[in-house]
């Protein structure tokens, strides 16, 4: 009976947990990720560009259809930055090491694309850089 008890106790704790926001998850692995740079070709719009502006460029230039998207919707536009796990920062912390290690900042778009749920993220790189932008599913 006690075994029961507990099973179920385990199964309506996981249950009820809040689903967790598709921007926060994805702050909290990139800075785990590595970046492949070969390839990139930035968007060249000015700093100010608006998020649907470099969109719109994105599609114009048929980057949304190489990367297998044909039709897309923006659901949501949010200011985000990186995250370390929190044993991260532990260790971090203890070795005196945070000094080295900051957010890095982005626009990120939550599309609903006919490949599925997406998120965009971008970032201007300086004037003669350009805009860095790179597609991630969503969990």
């Amino acid at each position: 009976m006690k075994v029961w008890l507990v099973i179920c106790l385990v199964a309506l704790v996981a249950c009820n947990r809040a689903p967790k926001d598709p921007f926060d998850a994805l702050m909290e692995e990139l800075p785990y990720h590595g970046f492949n740079s070969y390839g990139f070709v930035p968007l060249q719009l000015p700093s100010m560009a608006t998020p649907d502006s470099l969109i719109r460029e994105m599609e114009r230039s048929g980057r949304f259809y190489r990367s297998g998207i044909s039709t897309f919707t923006n659901r949501e536009t949010r200011s985000v930055h990186t995250k370390l796990r929190e044993r991260d920062l532990q260790y971090l912390r203890k070795h005196d090491a945070l000094n080295g290690w900051h957010p890095e900042y982005f626009t990120a778009v939550l599309l609903d694309t006919d490949a599925g749920r997406k998120i965009l993220l971008l970032r201007h790189l300086g004037v003669d850089k350009g805009w860095f932008y790179r597609l991630y599913d969503s969990k």
